[in-house]
C-alpha cells in the first residue's frame, strides 16, 4: 500500500513549490487507513488525535503565549503538522518533530538556553512563540484577514508568501483548512474547556474566585490533619488549595487528568503520594496535600521568591514546569494561587482547624512572581526581612543614601507614583492597556545620580506597540509625556531614558526592534542604540540588566530573553549623571506608550523591579 506523508496531504514545505498529487482514487481509498489518521474531509469532520496529558499541559500553558493563540489552536496545528508525533521526520511544513519546527526555527525561537528538542514543553512553547511573532510580523506588513489563519499560512509557506498572496497562498490553503480544523475539533472537548462540559469547572481554578464555601463538617479533621506537616503549610493554606481546586467536590476530573477533591496531577500523584493509596480517596488526599506541599516547598528553597508559594504553583503545574520557568510559570497558574491565597484568608478564620482573629497561613499573600515571567527573573529577589513575603512595598533603604529597594511583584502601589494609564493589578505594573494612551510610574525615593546603581526588571510588550523605557529624571514623580511612539517620557528633562522600541519610526535608527539611550525626552537624538534579535513583542518577558559605573561614567545595559544576565552588555554609553543632573536628585521609573492601531489588546507590563544603590 502506498505511504502518504503529512507534507503530501498538506503540501509542500515552507516557502517550496506545491506537489501536485496524482492517483486521487488511490488517496481517497487510502486515506482513511492512513496511521495517524490526518483527514482530508471538510473542517468539521475532522477528527484529531487524543492530546496525551504532556501534551495538554503544555499546550494549555504556552496557549496564552498571545491573545490570538489559544491552547486549542495550538492543539489543531499539532495535529495538522506532524498528527501529534514527537518522532516525525517530514511534517506538513517540512520540519521535523511534534511541531514541525525545523533548525533555523529552533536556533530562533528556543524558550530557554539548552532546551532539548525533545522537550513538548520546550517545543510547544517555540512553535507558540514563533506563531505570535509571526502574527505581528504580519500585521506589521499590513497583511489583513484573520490572523491566526495568516499565521498559519505564514507558518507553512513563509511570510513573504503571505504578504505577496496577499492572505492564505493557494499551496497553504489545505493546511490551515486542516489545522483551523482541528482546532474547532478540540476546542469542543472538555480538557480545553468547552463551555457546558466538565472542563469548564477549571474556571473554579483559573477564573475569577468564586465565592468561598465554609468547610464542610466531614473534611475538618483531614484538613486539619494536613497542616501538621510542617509550619511553612497551615490548613487553612490546605483548605484554601482544596476550595480553588474544587470546591470540595471529592467526583471532579479535571483538565488533564487532575483528580479528586485536590485536583492531584499524575505525575505529582504518583511521586509524593502515599504508595497504594488513591487520589479519589478525599481522607486520603486532603491530608497528602500538606504533606507534598511541605516537601516541594522544601525543594524549592533553593529558588528566588516564596518557596511555598512555587511550592503551590509546582503542585498545580508540575514541578517540573516551575523548574524550566524558574519560577511561576503562566497567567493560569498565577490566577489558581491568588484564588488558592483568597481562600486561605477565608479558612485562617475558622476555629476548628486551629484559625482565628490572629491566625496569618504561610502562603496567605498573592503569588510573588509575575504571569508568563520567571519568579527568578531580574527583580524577583525575597522580601526584605522586614516585609511580608511577596508584599509590594519596597524593601527599606540601606544606611546612609543609599538606596534599594525591590518589588517581586506589584501586588500594591506601595512606594510609587502612577501616572496617565499606569496602573497595578494582578501583580503587574501595568503602564498601558490600550490604544491611545501614555502611562508613567516613579519610585518616590530619590536617587543621587553621582553613585554607582544597578536596576533589574523584566518588561513584556503583548502586541507590536511603541514601546516602554526606563527612566532617570528630575521634573517630579508626577511627569508623564506622549502617547504612542512619546513612549510616556518624550518632552521630560532633564532626562535619560533607555528606550525599549518596537514600533520603528521616522525618527528612529535603522532597526525593527532597538534599544537606545536618549536625553531630555528628544526622540530624535540617539546616544546609543543597538538593533534587538529577539522578538520583544510576543508577549514573552524581557529581563534587563542597566548598570552604572559613577567611576568609569559608564551606563551598560544588557538583554535576554533568559533569566541569566549575559556575559556583555547590548549596549555601553559613556555619561556623568551628576554632571547632566547638575547635582540635583532624580527618580527612577518607567514610561510607556501606545498609538492608534488595528491592534485590540496593546499592553506594556513591568513584572518586576529592583534597584541597588552603591
Amino acid at each position: 500500500m502506498p505511504q502518504i506523508s503529512l507534507r503530501e496531504l498538506a503540501g509542500v514545505g515552507r516557502g517550496a513549490t506545491g506537489i501536485v498529487l496524482t492517483g486521487l482514487a488511490v488517496v481517497t481509498m487510502t486515506a482513511a487507513t492512513i496511521s495517524w489518521g490526518v483527514a482530508l474531509a471538510a473542517n468539521d469532520d475532522l477528527t484529531g488525535h487524543t492530546v496525551d496529558d504532556r501534551q495538554l499541559a503544555a499546550v494549555l500553558s504556552a496557549g496564552h503565549s498571545c491573545p490570538m493563540l489559544s491552547s486549542s489552536r495550538l492543539a489543531g496545528q499539532l495535529m495538522a503538522e506532524s498528527g501529534l508525533n514527537v518522532a516525525a521526520t517530514d511534517t506538513a511544513s517540512g520540519g521535523t518533530g511534534l511541531a514541525g519546527l525545523n533548525d533555523e526555527d529552533w536556533k530562533k525561537w528556543a524558550p530557554w538556553p539548552n532546551a532539548a528538542r525533545t522537550d513538548t514543553n520546550a517545543v510547544v512553547l517555540a512553535l507558540a512563540h514563533k506563531m505570535c511573532g509571526l502574527s505581528g510580523e504580519l500585521r506589521m506588513s499590513g497583511v489583513g484577514g484573520d490572523p491566526w489563519r495568516m499565521s498559519l499560512a505564514a507558518f507553512r509557506s513563509g511570510r513573504e508568501a503571505v504578504v505577496t498572496a496577499g492572505g492564505v497562498p493557494e499551496e497553504a490553503q489545505t493546511y490551515v483548512d486542516n489545522a483551523t480544523g482541528y482546532a474547532d475539533y478540540y476546542q469542543k472537548l472538555p480538557q480545553f474547556g468547552a463551555a457546558g462540559t466538565a472542563g469548564a469547572a477549571e474556571s473554579v481554578a483559573t477564573g475569577p474566585a468564586a465565592e468561598a464555601v465554609p468547610l464542610p463538617a466531614e473534611f475538618v479533621a483531614p484538613v486539619a490533619a494536613a497542616g501538621k506537616y510542617c509550619p511553612e503549610v497551615t490548613s487553612a493554606a490546605v483548605a484554601g488549595e482544596v476550595m480553588a481546586a474544587s470546591a470540595f467536590n471529592p467526583s471532579r476530573l479535571g483538565v488533564a487528568g487532575r483528580e479528586g477533591i485536590a485536583q492531584f496531577r499524575t505525575d505529582v500523584w504518583e511521586t509524593y503520594g502515599p504508595a497504594g493509596a488513591s487520589a479519589w480517596d478525599a481522607d486520603v488526599a486532603i491530608p497528602a496535600v500538606g504533606d507534598v506541599l511541605c516537601r516541594l516547598t522544601d525543594e524549592f528553597a533553593g529558588f528566588e521568591g516564596d518557596p511555598y508559594l512555587l511550592a503551590l504553583a509546582a503542585f498545580h503545574s508540575g514541578p517540573d514546569t516551575v523548574r524550566r520557568a524558574g519560577g511561576i510559570p503562566d497567567a493560569m497558574t498565577r490566577a489558581f494561587l491568588e484564588n488558592a491565597a483568597d481562600y486561605a484568608d477565608y479558612y485562617r478564620l475558622d476555629t476548628r482547624i486551629g484559625g482565628g482573629p490572629a491566625a496569618q497561613p504561610s502562603g496567605s499573600a498573592p503569588a510573588s512572581a509575575p504571569a508568563s515571567a520567571p519568579a527568578s527573573a531580574p527583580g524577583s529577589a525575597p522580601a526584605s526581612a522586614g516585609s511580608p513575603s511577596g508584599s509590594a512595598g519596597p524593601a527599606a533603604p540601606k544606611p546612609a543614601d543609599l538606596v534599594t529597594f525591590s518589588y517581586p511583584s506589584f501586588t500594591s502601589a506601595n512606594g510609587l507614583k502612577l501616572n496617565g494609564s499606569a496602573k497595578v493589578a494582578n501583580g503587574r505594573l501595568n503602564l498601558t492597556t490600550g490604544l491611545n494612551q501614555a502611562g508613567s510610574a516613579y519610585s518616590g525615593t530619590t536617587i543621587d545620580p553621582s553613585r554607582s546603581f544597578s536596576t533589574s526588571f523584566a518588561g513584556i510588550i503583548t502586541q507590536p506597540t511603541d514601546g516602554y523605557a526606563f527612566l532617570l529624571q528630575s521634573s517630579g514623580p508626577g511627569a508623564i509625556g506622549g502617547t504612542g511612539g512619546g513612549m510616556g517620557y518624550s518632552g521630560i528633562g532633564p532626562s535619560i531614558a533607555v528606550e525599549f522600541d518596537t514600533w520603528r519610526a521616522d525618527n528612529d535608527p535603522n532597526s525593527e526592534q532597538h534599544i537606545a539611550v536618549l536625553p531630555d525626552g528628544d526622540l530624535s537624538t540617539h546616544l546609543a542604540w543597538a538593533d534587538v534579535k529577539f522578538d520583544m513583542r510576543v508577549g514573552t518577558p524581557t529581563n534587563v540588566w542597566i548598570d552604572y559605573d559613577a567611576g568609569a561614567k559608564k551606563l551598560s545595559v544588557y538583554a535576554s530573553q533568559s533569566t541569566s544576565k549575559p556575559g556583555s552588555p547590548m549596549l555601553s554609553h559613556t555619561i556623568d549623571l551628576a554632571k547632566k543632573f547638575g547635582g540635583a536628585k532624580v527618580y527612577a521609573g518607567f514610561g510607556a506608550g501606545t498609538g492608534n492601531t488595528n491592534l485590540t489588546d496593546t499592553r506594556d507590563w513591568i513584572a518586576n523591579w529592583t534597584f541597588t544603590g552603591k
